[in-house]
């Protein structure tokens, strides 16, 4: 897992913790909308939903990097 500058830094101040991100990314998932293609960086983007440590939701955008057999994270909510 790998996190964004936007994920990183510009949305630090949501308290949302590696571990809530390894939690949440850990438990079932579903997708709270369709993949989004994203022409710029050209890859798909997932938007997930799931929980947090203490079990609050949590939304997750990912996006996939088989080739290092990682994801990305985006942003987070």
């Amino acid at each position: 897992m790998r996190e964004s500058y936007h994920s990183r830094e510009e949305r630090s101040g949501r308290n949302i913790s590696d571990d809530d991100l390894q939690h949440g990314l850990s438990l079932s998932w579903i997708l709270a909308k369709e993949p989004n293609w994203d022409s710029y960086h050209r890859n798909w983007e997932y938007l997930i939903r799931t929980k947090d440590i203490e079990g609050d939701e949590l939304h997750i955008k990912i996006v996939a990097e088989p080739e290092f057999n990682r994801i990305r994270i985006i942003t987070k909510y």
